[in-house]
């Protein structure tokens, strides 16, 4: 886990707070459309493909890597790189699940981080952006509960 990665220095702390900067807000903002988007499971299957296929695409090769890249190539891939954070923390948020699969690819391929490395900043990374969705999705379902009083404080 996330503390085993750290006891070892497996964790680059500044990069996961920047991929943070983006995942949790993002994920709070999929954790708020969740109660309006759950029953539409064809759209969040659908959506959850186009993340997926495209981040086959690009480890496949057809994104390139930005550490190889010329300035303008690298500037299309760190924009492209916050899409797909932003698409896997909302997805995180509405389903539990994206933010993981987003991140660890941009690390190894795109930061040239070494394998060991980027699974622990990924697991950092994903563990407060999941952390934050959960606590959003449990306000949002006490909040909604008639018993809400016991669980969050009003």
């Amino acid at each position: 886990g996330l503390i085993g990665y750290s006891r070892k220095g497996l964790v680059s702390w500044d990069v996961a707070s920047e991929f943070a900067t983006i995942s949790v807000p993002v994920a709070l903002l999929g954790a708020a459309a969740a109660p309006s988007l759950a029953a539409n499971t064809q759209l969040l299957r659908a959506v959850y493909a186009v993340l997926m296929l495209s981040l086959s695409w690009k480890l496949a090769g057809g994104g390139g890597d930005a550490a190889a890249s010329t300035d303008g190539a690298a500037s299309t891939a760190a924009r492209d790189g916050t899409a797909a954070t932003a698409g896997g923390a909302f997805l995180t948020g509405l389903l539990g699940v994206g933010i993981g699969e987003v991140v660890l690819p941009q690390l190894t391929r795109g930061r040239g981080m070494p394998i060991p490395s980027a699974a622990g900043t990924s697991v950092a990374v994903v563990t407060v952006t999941a952390a934050a969705a959960a606590v959003a999705q449990l306000a949002q379902l006490a909040a909604a509960a008639d018993d809400a009083a016991g669980v969050v404080p009003r």
